[in-house]
């Protein structure tokens, strides 16, 4: 079991970030899944924070992509 927790500045303008986002959420609703991993994303206007939890070669394959 891996737990990783990072914490990212983005670039993307208010217009675009709910639809960004959004896609972002779906996609990876998925593939945890599929992977076994249970996760969460904060978005503020700047930044955005996330955790993994998981099998420890699959949270590390969700990392490097």
């Amino acid at each position: 079991m891996r737990s990783v927790t990072y914490v990212s500045r983005h670039r993307i303008e208010p217009p675009e970030r709910e639809r960004i986002f959004g896609d972002l959420q779906t996609e990876s609703m998925a593939r945890n899944s599929r992977l076994n991993i249970t996760g969460v994303l904060i978005v503020t206007p700047d930044l955005f924070a996330g955790r993994l939890e998981g099998p420890a070669d699959n949270v590390d394959a969700v990392m490097a992509s």
